[in-house]
């Protein structure tokens, strides 16, 4: 019987032993890593060698400080950048990204959105808030955007601004990319977000029973195991599937259904409505003009995409999406909502991915956006 339980207990050492070595040997990779990431003077975005791009070592720079970004977890939002500062990137301590410039009067516009809005591909000068304070020095421009946010999560910004007493003169809510994204994927909820998935199971996982004991093993023996599973699986993913956008839980791919259930299409259609009546209704008792824009995509209108590896699957999310909002927003007569659809029409090459677009392309998004609030702002 002793024999039994010392073979019983070598094993288990052994096991223990095995798994601390498996995570330090992971923690080892991850950290070489970044070391390697650091001299290298950061990860070459292959979006850097497109022709939208005609100044590489510009563009270079621009990414490699995007890649020294990460992101915190921030209740009710679900996450936001941490601060940093950076040859064209500058992140201040709650979260925002800076415009580049000097704020202007006491009047201010605040900008919501995803990553597009946020300014991914551009230095801060050339985000859209930051062409925004360009062309209104008088006022303040503010970046309230943040990568993978959704219309939901922009009007949950909105709040925590008005419930803090923040000023709301105007706002811009920049929609679409994400909202079709994360809710044509059924495996997402109607109001969840990017990492729904993630965070169901990190809590779900703390809340059953000896969840010390199981945060402490999974800490201690599987943290970075799992991290350094997650990278490599990305890198695959990126290799066998270039074309396609980034699975919202970053851990399988997601299952698109709107161009094959009409019923979630017109749910994902109206929930970005909803979101945009809600926050006009906001900013509106407060004093302030809200406009909503329906932002371009590289799926839909007649931009240049011939260089682009575009996911067909996900352009036809919004093939399926964007004509019921553009209904939807002509038949209720929707006077604050803008569709910008149109704006990187033609023959430059605007787009970097799907989605984002370099300086240029967000000059001319600015350009829209400042033509519709000119008339809107306060003197």
């Amino acid at each position: 019987m002793r024999s039994a339980l010392r073979l019983i207990a070598i094993n288990v050492a052994l096991l223990l032993a095995a798994m601390l070595a498996l995570n330090f040997l992971s923690a080892l990779a991850l950290d070489l890593r970044d070391g390697a990431h650091a001299l290298s003077g950061g990860k070459r975005d292959a979006r850097i060698d497109l022709p939208a791009y005609a100044d590489k070592a510009a563009a270079t720079q621009i990414f490699n400080d995007y890649y020294k970004t990460s992101a915190r977890y921030t209740a009710i939002l679900g996450w936001t950048m941490r601060p940093m500062t950076s040859a064209t990137l500058t992140i201040g301590q709650d979260g925002r990204r800076s415009t580049g410039l000097p704020p202007g009067g006491p009047v201010t516009l605040q900008m919501f959105g995803g990553s597009t809005m946020w300014g991914t591909g551009a230095d801060d000068r050339h985000t859209i808030p930051g062409l925004l304070q360009a062309r209104f020095p008088a006022i303040t421009v503010e970046n309230n955007a943040q990568s993978g946010f959704t219309s939901r999560q922009s009007l949950d910004a909105l709040i925590n601004l008005l419930n803090q007493g923040r000023r709301v003169d105007a706002a811009v809510f920049y929609d679409g990319a994400n909202d079709v994204a994360f809710y044509c994927n059924d495996r997402l909820s109607l109001n969840g977000d990017a990492y729904e998935l993630v965070f169901r199971k990190l809590i779900e996982g703390n809340l059953r029973g000896g969840s010390r004991v199981a945060g402490w093993l999974n800490a201690i023996l599987f943290r970075d195991t799992f991290a350094l599973a997650g990278v490599v699986g990305d890198w695959l993913n990126a290799r066998l599937h270039p074309g396609a956008a980034q699975a919202p839980d970053g851990t399988a791919a997601p299952n698109y259904v709107c161009d094959t259930d009409p019923k979630r299409a017109m749910a994902v259609a109206e929930l970005m409505l909803a979101d945009w009546r809600l926050a006009d209704a906001l900013v509106s008792k407060s004093g302030g003009t809200f406009i909503g824009v329906l932002q371009p995509i590289a799926y839909v209108g007649t931009p240049r995409t011939d260089y682009l590896d575009l996911d067909p699957t996900l352009g036809r999310q919004y093939r399926a999406v964007y004509p019921l909002v553009l209904r939807l927003m002509a038949d209720r007569g929707i006077t604050y909502a803008v569709d910008l659809t149109d704006a990187i029409d033609g023959t430059d090459p605007v787009y970097i991915d799907w989605a984002h677009v370099t300086a240029a392309g967000n000059a001319r998004i600015a350009e829209r956006i400042g033509a519709a609030l000119a008339p809107r702002l306060p003197n």
